[in-house]
């Protein structure tokens, strides 16, 4: 029964937030799919999933978006880490002083585990609920909170994302993060990473980007798998990483 009034009360916040806001003579919205291959799933100071596909698609008209993602393991990733599927939802406030809000929800799922909505800690989805501040200043500073109503795992997160045109068509997009995972039932952990990518426009709407990325953790939450010949896996824990990325996307 909880889940459902968790469900509900978010859905009446960002009804509430949209129903404030100021009226519009129409609503444009805009569809993105994208699709890449990185080296290693790693989230918020820790490794989350090995080599991967992951395939998202997202609606949004400025304010409220909604998007699900995959996540799909390759290879011998499979016999040590789950697919993911993520459904999101979220809404966004611009102030004239050029202060972003969102308000969001995030149900992460992992299949192998049961259904969508069986929810709860020990089951196959929870969901994660987050509010973000950003800031259009040189760095693009951006503080988020989340806080999982299943796990009960608290993480609070400040990002620096400026990005500098290269040309017409390309950027280098530079992303600095540190924060905090109070986790329930688990040591509590403190992380940093930084990335690098870049960014090519092919046309309007179809996109490109590579990216190279390190994380650095307080805890071995890092991890790296290896198979011998036999087919025998072993896991290193760490307290750092790297990791890299393509990927394409497309505007509809």
């Amino acid at each position: 029964m909880q889940r459902y009034i968790a469900i509900k009360v978010l859905v009446l916040l960002i009804a509430g937030f949209a129903t404030r806001a100021e009226s519009r003579p129409e609503r444009t919205w805009q569809i993105s799919l994208e699709t890449g291959v990185q080296t290693e799933y790693a989230d918020r100071g820790a490794t989350v999933g090995g080599d991967h596909i992951k395939t998202a698609l997202g609606v949004s008209d400025g304010r409220l978006s909604v998007g699900v993602s995959y996540t799909r393991m390759l290879a011998h990733n499979r016999l040590v880490y789950d697919d993911e599927i993520d459904i999101n939802l979220d809404y966004g406030l611009k102030t004239g002083s050029g202060i972003h809000l969102n308000l969001g929800a995030d149900l992460i799922h992992n299949p192998v585990h049961g259904s969508l909505l069986d929810l709860g800690a020990h089951k196959a989805s929870t969901i994660e609920t987050y509010v973000s501040v950003g800031f259009e200043e040189l760095l693009n500073p951006q503080f988020t909170a989340y806080f999982d109503i299943h796990l009960h795992d608290f993480v609070l997160e400040m990002a620096l994302a400026p990005s500098y045109p290269l040309s017409g068509r390309s950027s280098l997009d530079v992303k600095l993060m540190a924060g905090g995972a109070f986790l329930h039932s688990e040591q509590d952990n403190l992380y940093i990473s930084a990335g690098l990518g870049y960014h090519y426009a092919l046309s309007d709407k179809l996109n490109i980007h590579l990216s190279v990325n390190s994380g650095l953790s307080s805890q071995k939450t890092f991890t790296d798998t290896a198979w011998n010949h036999s087919g025998e896996v072993s896991v290193h824990n760490d307290h750092k990483s790297f990791w890299a990325g393509i990927g394409i996307s497309r505007d509809f």
